[in-house]
């Protein structure tokens, strides 16, 4: 259960695509871009598809080249990746859909082990039919890969999973999320794909994500000395910086008062709390979740040392009465709040309540909060 904002920062929560692919899942690591790389030919909806060159083809028909009238879905994806894994049964469903009308493959990427030709064909080897299409290993197992270079990098984009739809021309027609792609590959595959629309949308896509990424490296800019006055625990300078920042960017307010409640809780917990309680007292002063997520943060921190109970246990409460002490994670968060403090016997009346207003409508959850009910249980003997 995660309720908490920690490390939520209003210039570091970038999107994991800098084109126009949407929501992807993860990222790749950091990687440095060589020259060879800035000489990669772009990539976009439109273009005449890359070769496909991989190092091995695990599972499925190798596919040599991309024979014309036919339709190709080519997919970036890693065995780490959990939104790639979620992905893997959609493809196969795909497969199965299209089996004589479009190829889909699969192709690992950024893998960053070198032992990563065994990984692949164990897990491949592992999933099975739920696997069910033609799949490969780059030719490198970090970015300098073919496809993770000539297909991710040429398109801008460092997250996966994502797909390219190569239509029977050998063009790109379509670039995004796995997850996306049924309403597109249906017109592609029926021939009523409009391509200059498409052409159209991506680049007005890529010009907007152009930008957004210039103000985020403008505002990562702006926020490093920050940073870098709290990595030298000079807090008094870094809470200077953000109240620069904050009268600044009035507008972004909310967000970089919560990132100096996040990265200053631990070194210099005073400010934190401070930065709660103004919070608290004026931009989420009628916001639940807000109030909720702030206590949380105080009796959940790892790290934090001699947290300030009485002030979660004051947040919390706000939070139930916004809710009218209906919504069972914000009342969990106030039983821990209070079991935190010391109060065993109010801690087990709210956790109680907080099983309750659950139910069985997640059964995960109800059972997290039941677990944690016996801890308080097994506290009080």
């Amino acid at each position: 259960m995660k309720r908490s904002l920690l490390g939520l920062s209003v210039f570091a929560a970038s999107a994991v695509m800098l084109a126009a692919l949407p929501a992807a899942g993860q990222q790749k690591s950091g990687q440095e871009t060589t020259a060879q790389e800035e000489r990669i030919k772009p990539l976009g909806v439109g273009d005449a598809a890359p070769a496909l060159k991989v190092g091995k083809w695990v599972k499925g028909a190798p596919v040599p080249s991309f024979e014309k009238g036919k339709v190709y879905v080519v997919e970036g994806w890693a065995t780490w990746c959990p939104p790639c894994r979620e992905s893997i049964p959609h493809l196969t469903e795909l497969a199965k859909k299209y089996k004589d009308k479009a190829v889909i493959i699969g192709v690992s990427v950024w893998e960053n082990d070198e032992a990563y030709t065994r990984k692949v064909e164990e897990f491949v080897t592992k999933m099975g039919d739920k696997m069910e299409y033609s799949v490969a290993i780059d030719t490198a197992h970090d970015s300098n890969g073919h496809v993770a270079r000539n297909w991710l990098q040429a398109a801008g984009l460092n997250g996966i999973p994502a797909s390219f739809i190569v239509n029977g021309e050998g063009r790109v027609a379509w670039i995004g999320h796995p997850m996306s792609m049924d309403k597109p590959l249906e017109q592609i595959v029926g021939g009523t794909w409009d391509m200059d629309a498409a052409v159209k949308d991506y680049a007005k896509k890529a010009e907007e994500a152009a930008r957004e990424q210039a103000e985020r490296e403008k505002q990562m800019a702006e926020i490093r000395p920050i940073m870098d006055a709290i990595r030298e625990k000079d807090y008094a300078a870094a809470n200077r910086g953000y109240d620069a920042l904050i009268a600044k960017y009035p507008d972004r307010a909310v967000q970089l008062k919560m990132d100096r409640f996040n990265r200053m809780l631990v070194g210099d917990p005073a400010s934190s709390y401070a930065t709660a309680r103004d919070l608290a007292a004026h931009e989420f002063k009628n916001n639940a979740m807000g109030l909720n997520a702030l206590a949380w943060t105080i009796v959940d921190h790892p790290k934090l040392q001699n947290p300030d109970f009485d002030l979660a246990i004051s947040l919390a409460e706000r939070a139930v009465e916004l809710t009218n002490s209906k919504d069972g994670m914000v009342m969990d968060t106030l039983a821990v709040a209070h079991f935190k403090k010391g109060h065993v016997d109010k801690a087990i009346e709210l956790q109680t309540k907080a099983i309750a207003l659950v139910g069985d409508m997640d059964a995960d959850t109800a059972a997290e909060l039941k677990q944690r009910l016996e801890e308080f249980k097994a506290a009080k003997k």
